[in-house]
């Protein structure tokens, strides 16, 4: 005989005003509780205390500074810690979005990997096609995203004149936080912040760089190595050091050349193909573009410094 799990269904106006978009509540965790889902996405900020979440019939355990991204539909529920001495206290803030106003906020203005974040909280498809997990799990180990519900949930107890289009902008930057964290919702288990998250240092992704064979020296093999996606490597190349991974792996290359051609009596063609280019004219026109010599002049002009 299969026992049928009770389960409760909340619908967005129980739980959000009708001339809101959203509503932070802080609550504490009880067990008489049912097992829930709904039809709005929600963002689940772990407070105080120890628990288990049970999410779509599976219990992981819950604690302070984790944050848990339900998308519509999903069923869970909490349950405070149980020991010799009764029952834990378990707070969370629970963040909840009409679905509806998400949509229109998702337009084509939007950074890709946002709206693909949306989307999956909606239950919607991505635009790359990429399936993401059921559920997502960040560690706010600096508590940056609930100091970004924190601010949200004063908005909402505010009644300031600009209030709804304040609260609004601090929607979409804990979306973009989120976004980032979970490298736009690929990462079910996430941590923030994290180098994959944004804080990747010049040093670490040129480790990277310089761990790879030139001949496979690519922004695809590169994220695979990094961890994340080609499109957000690129970004963060381009934020970290200010020019594009493709512009960057040139370099890598055109030094790889110059350190053969003084070190070497490799011909021009086997180091073109060493540094792992093709177009040996392409390669002429790229180097002398970076020293003002052809190869071969280079090589000469350092056979004529002497040794240090």
């Amino acid at each position: 005989m299969t026992i049928q799990r009770a389960i409760k269904h909340y619908t967005i106006d129980e739980v959000v005003a009708k001339d809101s978009f959203t509503t932070i509540m802080d609550v504490a965790e009880n067990h008489w509780l049912l097992e829930h889902d709904h039809d709005f996405p929600e963002v689940i900020c772990v407070l105080r205390g120890r628990g288990t979440q049970y999410i779509d019939g599976c219990s992981f355990q819950a604690e302070e500074q984790e944050i848990y991204l339900i998308p519509v539909g999903l069923t869970h529920v909490f349950r405070p810690e149980t020991n010799q001495t009764g029952t834990s206290r378990l707070e969370v803030r629970n963040v909840i979005f009409r679905r509806e106003w998400l949509e229109r906020m998702a337009g084509d203005w939007m950074d890709s990997e946002v709206r693909d974040v949306i989307h999956w909280m909606l239950g919607k498809p991505a635009h790359d096609g990429k399936t993401r997990p059921p559920w997502i799990c960040i560690k706010d180990r600096r508590g940056d995203i609930v100091r970004r519900t924190e601010r949200m949930r004063e908005l909402c107890r505010m009644q300031h004149r600009f209030g709804r289009t304040v609260l609004a902008a601090e929607t979409l930057e804990l979306l973009t936080l989120v976004c980032q964290a979970t490298d736009a919702g690929n990462l079910q288990q996430a941590e923030w912040p994290n180098e994959t998250g944004g804080d990747a240092s010049q040093s670490k992704l040129a480790a990277i760089i310089a761990a790879l064979p030139l001949h496979a020296l690519s922004l695809k093999e590169a994220a695979v190595q990094a961890g994340m996606s080609e499109r957000h490597l690129s970004r963060l190349f381009l934020r970290q050091f200010g020019t594009t991974f493709n512009k960057y792996a040139q370099k890598v290359r055109l030094d790889a050349s110059m350190r053969l051609l003084k070190e070497t009596e490799a011909d021009i063609a086997a180091i073109v193909h060493a540094v792992g280019l093709q177009d040996v004219d392409h390669f002429y026109r790229l180097f002398k573009r970076r020293t003002g010599l052809t190869p071969g002049q280079y090589r000469k002009a350092a056979d004529c410094v002497p040794p240090s």
